[in-house]
C-alpha cells in the first residue's frame, strides 16, 4: 500500500475509534437519518444553525462501518462553525468531481 494510501487508513480507523462529535445536538434546527439497507449502516445527523446561518453545533448518532462512522466524524468536523454559504459551495465542489466537471485534485486540497 502507498504511504497515502496507509495514512488515509490510519485517519479513517482513528476516526471510527474515536469519532468526534459523536452524540446528541440539543434543540437541533435539523436532523435526518439515513439508513442503507444493503449494509445496515444507519447513521442520524443532527445540527443547529444560529441566526447568522452558521452551523453552531453538529454530531451524529448511529452505527456501521469504519467508512460510515469516520465520515460522518470527518464531516461535522468540516463543516462545524462554518456558515451555510461556505457549505454549500464545498458541496458544488465534492459534486463536480463526482461528475467529472472537475479534477479530483480538488479534493485533495480540502485536506484529510
Amino acid at each position: 500500500m502507498s504511504n497515502s494510501g496507509e495514512l488515509y487508513q490510519q485517519i479513517i480507523l482513528e476516526h471510527n475509534r474515536n469519532p468526534r462529535n459523536f452524540g446528541e445536538v440539543e434543540n437541533p434546527s435539523v436532523s435526518v437519518e439515513e439508513y442503507n439497507p444493503v449494509c445496515g449502516d444507519r447513521v442520524r445527523l443532527m445540527l443547529r444553525v444560529n441566526s447568522q446561518n452558521i452551523i453552531e453545533d453538529i454530531r451524529f448518532t448511529g452505527h456501521g462501518c469504519a467508512i460510515s462512522i469516520a465520515s460522518a466524524s470527518m464531516l461535522t468536523e468540516l463543516v462545524k462553525q462554518k456558515p451555510l454559504s461556505e457549505i454549500q459551495s464545498l458541496i458544488g465542489k465534492i459534486m463536480d468531481v463526482f461528475r467529472g466537471k472537475a479534477s479530483p485534485d480538488v479534493l485533495e486540497q480540502m485536506g484529510d
